[in-house]
This record gives C-alpha cells, structure tokens and sequence, in this order.
C-alpha cells in the first residue's frame, strides 16, 4: 500500500435516495467505511476525499442500458449474446431458452419487471433509449478514468445500509421488486464502465456487515486484490 493514493469518492455516501427511488444511506455506515479507508493509511496509503458527480448519473445510465439490454440478452438471446470472441455455452443457452417457455411464471417477480419493462420498451421506443444510455456510457467511464489517472484507488461503501431484511412470500410486487434491486446504487457503476472492483468487510452495524468497495483502474485488479489483503491485515474486521 505504501504510495498508493486513495480517493473516497464523496457521493458515494450521503446519498438521499430521492432521485432514485432507493433507501437513503445509513450514516453509520458511511462513518464506518470512511474509518475503514483511512486506516489505509497507516499501511503507507494517503486517503483524500474527492467528487465524482458523473457517479450518480452513472446510475440512471446503468439503467437505461440493462432494462432493454437484459430483455433482449435473456428473451431473444438465450442467454448467449451475438458477435463477441469466446466460449458460447449452447447447452447452457438451451436449457434457459427452453425454460423460458416451459416456466416463465417461475421467474421471481425483479426478473419478470426487468425482461417487460425491456419488452416494452423496444417495442414502443426500438433502440431510442437504450442508445442514448450506451452513447452516454463512455462519459461515464472517462470520469472515472480521469478520477483514477490521479488516484490508484477509489473508495466508497459497497451497499450504503446494512442488508435488509427478505421480504414474505406472498409480499406486493413493489416490496419484493424494491427489496431485490435497492442495493444496486453503488455497485452497478464497475458493470456499466468495466472498472475492476473489490468489496472487502470492514466492520459491524447492528449485527449486520458493513462493506468498503474499492475500484481501480481497468486490468489492474491485482491492485486491489493487494489493497484487499493487506486491509486485512489490520485485525479482525468484525471488532472494526
């Protein structure tokens, strides 16, 4: 660790949740991963906090590429995808194709809104906002370039609460949709930029664990696999 620079980036705490729907962060958890990061420093790691407002858009851009994106992957795709180098798994791409139509209504209810709502809206708005979330991606993914040109890591709270708790079995749409997907605002920044990331314990709230999410530059994951190891070395991260 000793050189490295570490950004907290600020808006991944205090986050209020009302643009997005999304419970709003959980202060002491925020105090925790903060105390976390820091105690990179006594590893030789200097820790400064830095704004990367392109964080929360980030966000919305996610989603506009996934709603659409996971329905035409998941219902048209079989899973498989088109035109990329590597393995394609045809047995795997048969079994989902088939019980997609064998057992669609096992889908939990998170999947049937996503694969719909896609349905939906390719067919009322074919491409329109999928492209227009896929061409705001690369402004997403140079902010946070421009971040890690300066910083060898960022940081922030994996989850910005505690785990909540699953929700009955015969819950309302709203509940069992909200409690599968409210965890996302933080982490589904490294899917949309491909960034590298590392979520590491850091400590206890309220019985429950606490997670530091660590991002680095692009094929520099040994960086944070490194970070990760020498963070616990610091002790047991549940007295943290």
């Amino acid at each position: 660790m000793k050189g490295l620079k570490v950004a907290l980036i600020k808006e991944g705490f205090a986050q209020s949740g009302e643009d997005t729907g999304l419970p709003p962060s959980d202060p002491e958890v925020d105090r925790r991963v903060a105390a976390a990061a820091r105690k990179l420093e006594t590893l030789g790691a200097t820790v400064e906090e830095i704004s990367l407002p392109m964080h929360l858009d980030a966000f919305h851009i996610w989603n506009g590429v996934v709603t659409e994106g996971a329905a035409d992957y998941v219902m048209r795709g079989a899973g498989l995808g088109t035109n990329w180098q590597g393995f394609y798994n045809t047995a795997l791409a048969q079994a989902l194709a088939h019980g997609m139509k064998a057992r669609p209504n096992d889908l939990p209810a998170p999947a049937k809104l996503v694969l719909l709502t896609g349905e939906y809206m390719r067919r009322e708005y074919p491409g329109r906002y999928y492209g227009k979330a896929q061409n705001l991606r690369p402004l997403a993914t140079a902010a946070y370039d421009s971040a890690l040109a300066r910083y060898d890591i960022l940081a922030m709270p994996t989850i910005p609460f505690t785990a909540t708790r699953m929700v009955a079995p015969d819950a309302s749409i709203e509940d069992n949709v909200g409690t599968a997907l409210n965890m996302l605002r933080n982490v589904c920044v490294a899917n949309l930029t491909g960034h590298p990331a590392i979520s590491i314990p850091c400590g206890m709230h309220a019985g429950l664990p606490v997670g530091l999410m660590l991002t680095g530059r692009h094929f520099e994951d040994g960086t944070l696999i490194a970070a990760a190891a020498a963070f616990e070395t610091l002790g047991d991260w549940k007295r943290m």
